[in-house]
């Protein structure tokens, strides 16, 4: 069974390669706007993207699908928006530096382990 798998260029992660997993295992790495074929075994498989500790929706494809990875719009947004805040917070924090860039770090890092970064869909 033969199956397309496009990333869409994205800003954030452009350079960067994801792991596709292939029910449960990884078996690919694919860049932003690659284009790759994959042979399965099986008729039918879930494919699923993770990347350091980001990740997608589980998706059940079958022989001759093309399927997208596309990044949810709320990955740009929410780093530029902390990344403002951080700014304008640390011009006037009295609170140490090294103390609240620690604390940025981990808010900034939070909802990619929370929440699916990229969204794998099927087009036709």
């Amino acid at each position: 069974m033969t199956i397309k798998i496009t990333r869409q260029p994205a800003f954030s992660g452009y350079f960067g390669k994801v792991k596709l997993n292939i029910d449960g295992y990884s078996k690919v790495k694919i860049k932003s706007g690659e284009t790759k074929v994959i042979e399965c075994d099986r008729r039918e498989v879930i494919l699923q993207v993770k990347e350091f500790g980001s990740w997608s929706n589980k998706l059940s494809v079958n022989e001759g699908d093309h399927v997208e990875i596309t990044k949810k719009s709320w990955d740009f947004w929410y780093v530029f928006f902390i990344s403002a805040f951080s700014g304008i917070y640390l011009m006037f924090s009295p609170v140490a530096i090294w103390i609240t860039f620690i604390w940025i770090l981990f808010i900034t890092a939070m909802p990619f382990f929370l929440f699916p970064t990229y969204e794998l869909t099927k087009i036709e």
